[in-house]
């Protein structure tokens, strides 16, 4: 068994994408090989009818997605916090100076510096907000990590 991907549903699709694309640098890729960026159908059982897109997205080398889902009726907001999702983590090679490139474009900050000291391995963990509200970790290993 592998992991493929984390999905996140989104009330603005296009800031989403720019968000994850332009400011956190992850490629936007096809959903299906064949399909347009940006399409599908769903069999999720939480749809109940109506136009749905799927996004997707990925980090340099990597094989595991974020797949952006935008229901194109909804019209209500998602309360981010009631869809059990308590953040997402990415690795960072250099968090410093991605830490200043998400300030440059107005990124909040939830968390800042931190320095855990259950890990010797670990040199930064920040965490920020996506335009959604979902928490993003960003964490730089020392050497490596753990799972590695």
């Amino acid at each position: 068994m592998e992991f493929d991907h984390v999905a996140i549903h989104v009330r603005d699709l296009e800031k989403s994408i720019a968000f994850y694309r332009d400011i956190l640098g992850l490629t936007l890729i096809d959903a299906e090989p064949g399909e347009e960026v940006c399409t599908g159908t769903s069999i999720a059982p939480w749809r109940n009818g109506g136009k749905i897109s799927f996004c997707y997205l990925k980090g340099e080398g990597d094989r595991c997605t974020i797949e952006l889902i935008y229901e194109h009726d909804r019209t209500e907001d998602y309360d981010v916090r009631d869809l059990k999702v308590p953040h997402i983590c990415f690795r960072v090679k250099n968090l410093d100076e991605k830490a200043e490139q998400l300030k440059r474009h107005g990124v909040k900050f939830l968390v800042e510096n931190a320095r855990p000291k259950y890990s010797d391995t670990i040199r930064r963990i920040d965490y920020i907000e996506d335009p959604e509200g979902y928490r993003i970790e960003l964490m730089e290993f020392v050497d490596r990590s753990p799972s590695e």
